[in-house]
């Protein structure tokens, strides 16, 4: 296997990591993710069954104005859970921001969890539907 490095076309990218998501972080995020208008969206979970598991991180990338990327980070265990279930509710059915998520049936499936309800969900792209 041949491994090939071209850092030079990576962007640079900062990581922000939110320990405490509370309301006041829910509406800062929010701002900068409808500016962004585009974001990547991963979780990584306890377990694989929304109905026994739980979101462990919450990881939303932006592209801010001067083209950089941001991934913010939120630890959902440590989150307020009113807090992050309405910032992903909001987030989802937002159809002016375009949501790339790989994976989306399985990502969901935990957002539904996290919500309560079934969401409608606006501007998906499932990089892994787009793939086959």
């Amino acid at each position: 296997m041949e491994i090939i490095s071209q850092a030079s076309s990576i962007p640079d990218f900062e990581v922000v990591c939110l320990s405490r998501f509370d309301a006041n972080e829910k509406e800062m995020l929010l701002r900068r993710v409808r500016a962004a208008r585009r974001v990547g969206i991963d979780i990584e979970t306890t377990g694989l069954d929304p109905l026994v598991n739980r979101i462990r991180l919450l990881q939303i990338a932006i592209v801010n104005e001067s083209g950089e990327v941001e991934v913010q980070m939120i630890d959902a265990l440590a989150a307020e859970r009113a807090a992050l279930a309405s910032f992903v509710e909001e987030l989802l059915s937002d159809a002016r921001i375009e949501k790339i998520i790989h994976n989306a049936k399985f990502e969901l499936s935990f957002f539904r969890q996290l919500i309560g309800r079934r969401t409608e969900v606006q501007g998906l792209f499932d990089t892994m539907l787009a793939s086959q």
